[in-house]
């Protein structure tokens, strides 16, 4: 049984360690932005593609609203879930999830948080959310 504790420890461990480090990529890997004082209000639009496994994903992609480009190592978090990922250098995360009712957060530095309503994802849809982020003011 110490030895279940002790496993149980390093696994707790590992996975803050691994968090904190997340976190830290994340930091580093987001350009930092020096704006002109202007807030940019961010948006997303949802699209329905057929698929036919009888399976549901979502496909995220993240564009800076301001400058029109794709932003490499946003946040792209399922709330409900509580899965997240980062997008790739073009700006797009994919994720497979079951099906149900869940609503999508997309975080990254020097931009707003944009938060879905809640999105039905069916089976046999894959979901397509193109998410324009504003940006916030940093001084």
């Amino acid at each position: 049984m110490k030895n279940h504790s002790k496993i149980l420890k390093i696994n707790i461990s590992l996975t803050r360690i691994l968090f904190v480090g997340l976190l830290t990529i994340i930091a580093s890997c987001s350009s930092f932005r020096k704006l002109d004082g202007e807030r940019i209000k961010g948006d997303y639009k949802v699209f329905d593609i057929v698929r036919d496994d009888n399976k549901s994903n979502v496909v995220c992609i993240v564009y800076d609203k301001k400058h029109n480009v794709p932003i490499t190592g946003a946040i792209v978090q399922v709330n409900e879930l509580k899965v997240s990922g980062l997008t790739n250098s073009n700006g797009i995360f994919v994720l497979n999830i079951p099906v149900g009712n869940f609503t999508i957060s997309v975080l990254n530095v020097g931009n707003t948080t944009i938060n879905t309503d809640l999105i039905k994802f069916k089976p046999n849809i894959k979901l397509q959310i193109i998410f324009h982020m504003g940006s916030t003011n940093i001084n």
